[in-house]
């Protein structure tokens, strides 16, 4: 490409685009190339760019290297001038002349990549700074246990106040040069869990610390909501004139935008919002009759008698009896727009309750006729803001009330989103005007006995994008692995991107196959629709052909279902065994080890340790999730780790959820007056195939992967190939029934010299060591967890020595969680070793089990397998002999631990490890007061279930005999004991 030349070795390139030198850390490949002219193009120019480039084209990296590139050279070329005389007071420049860039991504986890990228190139001594709320950077004892976002805040606005707070006291005493000496010995870019470490480890408050960074940073990473949502920007000072803003992953952006302007209010919120500031006006009278008393007793001069902290919170009470006549008024009005209001739509959809559409501008009438406009907004927000902070700080002879002050800010945060454009200022009609309000937002209101809600939302992510623009934004650089549609996401977006990009792969197309599977074993059509997916021909189609990619497929494989409750349904049908030899789940097991997402973010992290150390070192495991979900994006599954990617059903939005329909029906409006807008079916069809293709992208991670993807449903054949990634539409196969898996994937990996996986899964470890493991959990792990990180939990946690049972007389080593066998291969011990009693079943796969699946029917009853199967499956029946011998040595010690027989020493141990002991405790000592049974069994199911059920069983040494048949028998009503 004209405009472009390259220098240097394999490791560390000079690059020139457009006379920009970029430092690149490696050899940069085309695509590379490629996606870092057009970013630099668009610097250039002040222009936007669109830019799709697969997951695994080193985007991230090009991304930072390009942008960093042009700011240097921007800096390098700015003269000298008075404006960039250094400000003594907060350390910032006159380098308000060079742009500062907003990288924006999701969620902390992949900001954390970001910084990981950034620390590979010469760009690493940028000043950088994270941005992260309290929930992740609060490392105070008290304020950090709250689990409500608000109540860190307001605890935190206390302390600080008060100068209660230690470790933002031990910050504050710093100065700048030498808080930047001490957080830089690490010598390197500290992403928001280092700052975190760092600071605690100085015993300072991160929190401050990064608002510190802010004021002169160069690269500002944060999540999409501080940028998008206009009074998250106002509360974390974000001015975007003249800079740069990089939408990460960008995939999301559509549904954020609309997000991020639309908000709610409920009868029973305005309630509560009365209450709140009545009891704020009550209380305010009294301080300010004290203030006042203080003042006439003060023999200082006229002006002086109160002190700087008590004018900061006096508050005028006529202004806060304003706004409350103002909240009464809104009640009346809220109850005749209900009434009274036009609709402009019916939707049959809400589960019975009455629900009413009127259009966006209503809620705008209803406000100003309440006495709520643009103009006051920003003051009425402010106000509430300061009487909440006064109700959560109490009195000082009172305990301040917790939660009290939580609806006055909702009540703020409502204001604000309704009334955008006031928290900034422009000369321009905000989004908020009515004609705009009325064409773009819609009002879905819902009643439920006496509360009626109004749902305030915005149809078109347009909104929010033109507001960002507004503000001055010299370019905005929106990027992800799937964009496609390319032309129909930008369009949706509301602005115009001049520069626009497709990247191909680093690696080639035949390092990928695509399968798009027609039929199951029976001939039926693998339609995964709403009609059918719950069909026994379906279900069983779709794990047959999960056992065919299993069997087939070396190391990992990653399965995505379209819904929890498709995946739970499966799985559930897969473990019945029916008429056949095995069921589908224990033919899966039989290869590789299974592994299921959990819902809970606590859990994932032990869970994608047992995928890792089953790919590294066993024969290979197999990973349930969902699209969309924790596993789809954001996690790094590289290699031997997801040799073939499976996705079962195309993900649709829930087709009866009320703000689809409503969706639906304004795209199509749209589509009418226009019809070069996307319609409405167009829209529903491309969200299901976004979320598809994000999952895709997990199969190829560099330029020398290669794997598979197998499509299990018909409705994929049938699809044109543009609704796929660019770099898949060349590698696709039809395959007319799950049966054919097989050669197909043969033919694929034999090409790069690879084996199925024909032997079974590897032989359990001993039953006491595999119960022990299995019942060991993280503790005090986030959900930020890196992808390979995976191996470096381990190193969090203290080492301890577990013992077996005395007959294997063997000892793992406890790594910080996990055993020492699930981190490092043991040796095996010799034959005539005494330490085994008896050497453990070699399983051997059936005789074509699929053979024996036979549909269930009516008139045919199951019938037990013919005696000539269980001779030909010899080895079965032995190994099921030996099953069953575990089996009653298992319930033995199960009876032993019912009668009290389990030390509860040992219990709190294993409590203790896996981060149970801590929410048990309050549990019991609440159980010991109110004997309440049925909280208890709640609290306890949502402590261990499903999860833990063998510590749950084990617990019960700690409740009296009397209790214990009531928890054995809940756990035997849920099938886990």
């Amino acid at each position: 490409s004209q405009g472009r030349s390259m220098a240097g070795r394999e490791k560390g390139s000079l690059v020139k685009i457009h006379k920009i030198d970029v430092e690149f850390p490696y050899k940069p490949y085309q695509c590379q190339l490629d996606y870092m002219e057009k970013v630099i193009q668009a610097l250039d120019t002040g222009c936007d760019a669109a830019l799709e480039s697969p997951t695994g084209t080193g985007k991230t990296l090009s991304l930072l290297c390009s942008t960093l590139a042009w700011i240097k050279n921007m800096k390098n070329n700015v003269k000298p001038s008075y404006s960039m005389i250094p400000d003594p007071k907060n350390a910032v420049t006159g380098a308000s002349l060079v742009p500062r860039v907003f990288y924006c991504s999701r969620t902390h986890s992949q900001l954390s990549q970001v910084v990981r990228e950034l620390n590979k190139t010469k760009y690493m001594d940028v000043k950088v700074c994270t941005l992260g709320s309290r929930d992740q950077l609060c490392v105070h004892e008290q304020v950090s246990k709250e689990k409500d976002n608000k109540t860190k805040a307001l605890k935190c606005r206390n302390l600080v106040a008060k100068r209660s707070c230690h470790y933002y006291n031990q910050w504050n005493a710093m100065d700048m040069v030498s808080l930047d000496a001490l957080y830089g010995e690490q010598k390197k870019v500290l992403d928001i869990e280092d700052l975190a470490r760092t600071a605690k480890g100085h015993k300072q408050c991160p929190f401050f610390r990064s608002r510190q960074l802010q004021e002169s940073a160069e690269l500002i990473l944060l999540p999409y909501n501080y940028l998008i949502d206009p009074h998250l920007r106002q509360t974390h000072k974000i001015d975007l004139k003249h800079n740069i803003v990089i939408f990460d992953e960008a995939h999301n952006l559509e549904g954020v935008c609309e997000e991020s302007v639309s908000t709610s209010i409920s009868t029973a919120e305005v309630a509560f919002v009365i209450k709140e500031l009545q009891k704020g006006l009550e209380a305010l009278h009294t301080r300010n009759e004290e203030i006042r008393t203080e003042m006439d007793q003060s023999e200082a001069a006229f002006g002086e008698g109160m002190s700087k902290e008590k004018k900061e919170k006096e508050i005028n009470l006529s202004a806060v009896a304003d706004l409350l006549e103002k909240i009464f008024d809104l009640e009346i009005k809220m109850d005749d727009l209900w009434a009274n209001g036009r609709e402009t739509e019916k939707l049959e959809c809400h589960d019975g309750d009455e629900t009413k559409v009127f259009a966006g501008r209503e809620m705008i009438d209803m406000l100003e006729r309440a006495g709520f406009r643009k103009e006051n907004a920003v003051d009425y927000s402010d106000l509430l803001h300061r009487v909440a902070t006064f109700l959560a700080e109490g009195d000082e002879n009172q305990v301040a009330i917790k939660d009290l002050g939580h609806k006055l800010l909702d009540f703020g945060s409502f204001l604000s989103r309704v009334f955008a454009d006031s928290f900034e200022a422009i000369s321009k009609r905000g989004i908020c005007d009515k004609d705009v309000a009325g064409a773009n937002f819609k009002v879905f209101a819902v009643r439920q006995n006496k509360k009626i809600t109004f749902n305030y939302w915005c149809m078109t992510a347009g909104i929010a994008m033109r507001f960002l623009k507004s503000r001055g934004v010299h370019s905005m650089i929106i990027t992800s692995g799937t964009l496609a549609p390319l032309e129909q996401f930008t369009k949706n977006l509301g602005i115009p991107f001049p520069f626009t990009l497709q990247n191909s792969h680093a690696a080639n197309s035949n390092q990928v196959s695509v399968l798009r599977v027609l039929k199951g074993p029976a001939g039926h059509p693998l339609n995964g629709s709403y009609n059918n997916r719950s069909s026994y021909d379906y279900m069983h189609g779709v794990g047959e052909g999960i056992v065919k990619t299993v069997e087939n497929t070396p190391h990992g494989v990653l399965v995505f279902f379209s819904s929890y409750t498709i995946m739970g349904n499966c799985i559930d049908k897969w473990r019945e065994r029916g008429a056949a030899a095995l069921s589908i789940w224990e033919r899966i097991k039989r290869r590789k080890e299974i592994v299921v997402e959990p819902k809970s973010k606590a859990e994932l992290a032990q869970v994608r340790f047992t995928f890792e150390n089953a790919v590294t070192k066993g024969s290979g495991a197999i990973f349930f999730a969902v699209c969309r979900g924790k596993v789809s994006e954001g996690i790094d599954f590289a290699d031997t780790h997801s040799r073939a990617v499976i996705i079962v059903g195309i993900p649709y939005p829930p087709v009866g959820e009320p703000r689809v329909l409503l969706k639906r029906n304004y795209l199509t409006e749209c589509n009418r007056a226009d019809k070069e807008n996307m319609s409405g079916a167009q829209w529903y069809t491309m969200e299901g195939f976004r979320a598809v293709n994000q999952a895709i992208g997990r199969v190829l991670r560099h330029v020398d992967d290669y794997g598979v993807v197998v499509l299990l449903d018909s409705r994929f054949c049938s699809a044109p190939g543009s609704s796929f990634p660019r770099w898949v539409q060349n590698s696709f196969e039809k395959i007319e029934k799950t049966e054919d898996i097989t050669n197909s994937l043969k033919k694929f990996f034999g090409r790069f010299g690879v084996k199925s996986t024909t032997a079974p899964a590897p032989t359990a470890m001993s039953s006491a060591t595999e119960k022990r493991n299995r019942s060991i959990a993280i503790e005090g792990v986030k959900s930020t967890i890196e992808p390979q990180g995976i191996r470096d939990i381990a190193s969090e946690y203290t080492s301890k020595p577990i013992e077996t049972k005395e007959e294997e007389k063997k000892t793992y080593t406890l790594v910080k969680g996990f055993l020492n066998t699930a981190l490092s291969s043991t040796p095996s011990l010799p034959p005539s070793s005494t330490t085994l009693k008896r050497a453990l079943p070699i399983i051997q796969p059936p005789l074509n089990p699929s053979s024996f699946a036979t549909r269930p029917t009516q008139s045919t009853p199951q019938q037990p397998p013919a005696k000539k199967r269980i001779v030909a499956n010899l080895k079965i029946g032995e190994e099921r002999k030996e099953e069953k011998k575990e089996k009653k040595e298992g319930e033995k010690g199960e009876k032993e631990g019912e009668k009290g027989g389990v030390d509860p020493a040992t219990v709190k141990m294993m409590l203790k490890e896996a981060g149970l002991l801590r929410p048990l405790m309050p549990v019991i000592v609440e159980f010991k007061e109110n004997k309440n049974v049925t909280i208890l069994l709640e609290k306890m199911a949502n402590i261990f279930l499903p999860k833990h059920h063998k510590l749950f069983k084990d617990s019960i040494v700690f409740f009296a005999e009397s209790t214990r048949p009531q928890l054995m028998k809940y756990l035997v009503d849920r099938g886990f004991h």
